[in-house]
């Protein structure tokens, strides 16, 4: 029951951005008296609005469809669990309460604004789905995964963080992106901001999973993994087009985690 409100909370969440996004992309239209943005991605379908006619009128449309949202984040807010923010250890996405869009969201809205996205889509509808996937194909697991001690399962909980990481690279959830000004992403997230997103928050998972003190310098810690995911962008991208991505990624992970943050 509680999946199924969320569900449909989040679809309505995500076509109240799916607008505001427009509009914030409409006005960049000749006239509009606002930047225009300098790089388009387009990752998934997009409802047209028509033209905003002016930039007064913008920014109160905008405003409306803000408040509308947060409305809507209030209402989803996971109860009893507020207090916990991205990144989690693995287990916390293996909990069936709904809330794992909440954790990741404004992870996917971070990772996005440091290489300069100044307008983005992302669908939490996605995220559901994705933790869908992720808790179909490893809660059955999960126990004896968790259990235990020892390298065997410090590799299974690796493995855990490449399934979430795969999970959300399937899932798609960056939808549309426009960059603003000179500072536009690295080549790596231009040319998949899913792949690129999905793999630092896997990884970034796997680290705070083995030491959880890291998430006391959470700044210094997406650094050092952006920079890992942009070196070894193709290693990752490869590991996940393989037969078996997650045992594949799960061993690119390996070979870098003894050496961050």
């Amino acid at each position: 029951m509680r999946r199924s409100a969320n569900n449909l909370l989040h679809s309505i969440k995500d076509q109240v951005r799916n607008v505001r996004y427009t509009i914030r992309a409409e006005a960049d239209a000749p006239g509009s008296g606002l930047p225009k943005a300098v790089g388009n991605i387009d990752l998934g379908p997009l409802i047209a609005i028509g033209s905003v006619v002016s930039t007064p009128a913008l920014r109160v449309v905008d405003g409306i469809f803000t408040q509308v949202e947060s409305l809507a984040t209030e209402v989803m807010k996971p109860r009893g669990k507020l207090e916990l923010r991205f990144p989690l250890h693995i287990g916390a996405y293996l909990d069936g309460d709904g809330s794992f869009s909440a954790y990741l969201y404004e992870a996917y809205k971070d990772l996005t604004e440091v290489q300069g996205v100044r307008n983005v889509l992302i669908s939490e509808h996605a995220l559901d789905d994705a933790q869908a996937k992720f808790q179909a194909r490893h809660s059955d697991a999960a126990a004896s995964r968790t259990r235990g001690s020892g390298q065997g399962r410090a590799t299974d909980l690796v493995q855990l963080c490449a399934g979430l990481a795969c999970a959300l690279v399937d899932a798609r959830p960056i939808r549309k992106l426009e960059f603003g000004g000179s500072d536009m992403g690295n080549q790596s997230f231009m040319l998949s901001p899913n792949i690129y997103c999905g793999v630092a928050i896997g990884l970034v998972t796997a680290l705070v999973t083995q030491n959880p003190a890291l998430r006391d310098d959470i700044e210094s810690l997406q650094d050092s993994v952006g920079s890992v995911v942009s070196a070894r962008f193709d290693r990752f991208k490869r590991a996940l087009s393989g037969k078996s991505p997650i045992i594949d990624l799960a061993k690119q992970f390996e070979a870098v985690l003894p050496f961050l943050p």
